[in-house]
C-alpha cells in the first residue's frame, strides 16, 4: 500500500475484519519496505498452489479479461514472492491498531502539553511576535488537536530541528498514525538520540475510560484567543 493512507485504503482496511473472522488470513506492507522485493509483473491470485490467474488492466485502470496459466515455472515465481512478501508483511490486526493507538497517544499527549502551566505563556509568545522553541512544540499541538495536520507537522519540524526531543516523538507518532512507517522509525530514532524518555511516552498514552472533559485555565484560552486574531490579520 502506498503512504499516507488514503481513505479508501481506511475503508478497505475497516472492512477487512469481516474477512478475519472467516478466518481469512490478511497482511499489510506499505511500499516504503517492499524496495528489496522481486515480484512478478502483474497482479495475481495463486490458486491451490498449482493454478495461476493473472489480474491485468488497461492504462486508466480498467479491467481486461484475466489469463491463466498452470506453468511450474510461473507457479513457483508467484508462490516464491507470495512467501517473500508475506514475511516482510504485518498482520492485519496489529497495523490498523497501530495506527489507532498512534493517533490516540498524540492526542493525549497534545492535550497535556496543552494543559501544563508553561502553555498559555509559550503561546502568547507566539501571538506576541516572539517564536520559541517551547512555543512551536505547543503551536504544533494545538493545531494538531484543530485538525490542522500540515502545520502541525511543520511547526514540530521547526521545534524538532533545534533539538526538541518532544517535538521529534510527536513527529515519530503523527507518521505512524499515516502508516508513514520509515519516516516514523526515523523520528523515533530522533527523539531517542535527543534523550527522550520512553518511560514518560508510555504515561502519555491514554488511559480508558476517557477523562472528563477538563476547562482550560482562562491564561490558555486568552493566549489561544490572541494568537487566532494575530493569524487572521495575517
Amino acid at each position: 500500500m502506498s503512504e499516507p493512507v488514503t481513505d479508501c485504503i481506511r475503508f478497505e482496511h475497516a472492512i477487512t475484519d469481516a474477512n478475519c473472522r472467516a478466518d481469512e488470513q490478511v497482511r499489510w506492507l506499505p511500499r516504503s519496505r517492499a524496495s528489496i522485493l522481486a515480484l512478478p509483473g502483474n497482479d495475481f491470485w495463486l490458486i491451490d498452489g498449482r493454478l495461476v490467474r493473472w489480474n491485468l488492466f488497461s492504462g486508466d485502470g480498467h479491467a481486461h479479461e484475466p489469463d491463466h496459466t498452470d506453468d511450474p515455472q510461473a507457479v513457483k515465481l508467484c508462490a516464491e514472492a507470495f512467501r517473500s512478501v508475506w514475511e516482510l508483511a504485518t498482520d492485519h490486526a496489529d497495523h490498523l491498531t497501530r495506527l489507532d493507538a498512534a493517533e490516540a497517544t498524540l492526542k493525549a499527549l497534545s492535550v497535556r502539553l496543552l494543559r501544563s502551566s508553561q502553555a498559555a505563556e509559550h503561546l502568547a509568545g507566539i501571538a506576541g511576535g516572539l517564536v520559541d522553541i517551547d512555543g512551536a512544540l505547543h503551536f504544533g499541538c494545538l493545531l494538531n488537536l484543530a485538525k490542522k495536520p500540515e502545520g502541525a507537522l511543520w511547526w514540530w519540524q521547526y521545534a524538532a530541528g533545534a533539538s526538541d526531543a518532544t517535538a521529534a516523538y510527536c513527529l515519530h507518532l503523527f507518521h505512524l498514525r499515516r502508516g508513514e512507517l520509515r519516516d516514523a522509525d526515523h523520528w523515533m530514532c530522533q527523539a531517542l538520540d535527543l534523550g527522550y524518555d520512553i518511560g514518560l511516552a508510555l504515561a502519555h498514552r491514554p488511559t480508558w475510560p476517557v477523562q472528563p472533559r477538563v476547562r482550560h485555565p482562562q491564561a490558555l484560552r486568552e493566549a489561544v484567543e490572541r494568537l487566532s486574531l494575530t493569524l487572521t490579520r495575517k
